[in-house]
């Protein structure tokens, strides 16, 4: 148990109080404020921090329509970076993000997949970066987009054909480029194609191993390979 009470602990005492952290700011400068700030974990905790510790939220059916249905509803536009803490529920998503319904909402993920989902969004063009008059790059929602299917690759088995026919292709390109073949792709990436077999760029891009650059160089001859499946 933490010692409130032991020399310099005052930021401990504050957080102990049931009290209003800007409220508390403002005492320690000999100022006031009048009502509740409803900025705070005091003045307004979240639900799902009154409600107290909950299981992981399960992934829903479609991340691609949740997170562009998130995007498009948000009062504050996002960069990258915090749109991914808020589906995640981080702590260090902004204030405003933390108010989302769908705050947490694919906690049941990790921070790299939300984002190669993200990207995913973007690849497709359902989410578009903007650069605000301030000069942050936030993402905007395109409803109208083609949603890719994200998700899913851990249910089923690897079609063990296709993944001899991207091994063979992977040697090619491998001898082509004068390259190692882990350095074109890796097998759990080889290994998660031929489980999803992604028919679109934005699926693709979803792909753990698959970032802008190997899209860009392999994404064509990729989904040529995969439409024979």
């Amino acid at each position: 148990m933490i010692d409130v009470d032991r020399p310099g602990s005052a930021l401990l005492r504050g957080l102990a109080r049931s009290v209003g952290r800007h409220l508390q700011v403002l005492e320690h400068f000999g100022e006031t404020l009048e009502g509740a700030c409803d900025a705070c974990d005091v003045c307004a905790p979240r639900e799902d921090a009154r409600r107290g510790p909950s299981a992981t939220v399960p992934l829903p059916e479609d991340p691609a329509l949740l997170i562009v249905q998130t995007v498009a509803g948000l009062t504050w536009p996002l960069g990258r970076r915090s749109l991914v803490a808020l589906l995640r529920g981080s702590v260090t998503a902004p204030p405003s993000a933390r108010r989302s319904r769908s705050f947490g909402a694919l906690s049941a993920a990790g921070d790299a997949e939300v984002g190669r989902w993200v990207r995913a969004l973007e690849t497709t063009g359902a989410l578009v970066e903007r650069t605000t008059p301030d000069g942050f790059v936030v993402l905007h929602a395109n409803v109208d987009a083609p949603l890719p299917q994200l998700g899913g690759h851990a249910a089923g088995r690897a079609d063990t054909a296709l993944a001899d026919e991207l091994r063979a292709w992977r040697r090619q390109r491998a001898r082509a480029d004068a390259v190692p073949a882990y350095v074109v792709l890796h097998d759990a990436t080889i290994d998660e194609l031929a489980t999803r077999k992604p028919r679109s760029e934005g699926e693709l891009a979803s792909v753990k191993g698959l970032g802008p650059a190997k899209l860009e160089r392999y994404g064509a001859e990729l989904l040529e390979l995969l439409a024979t499946a």
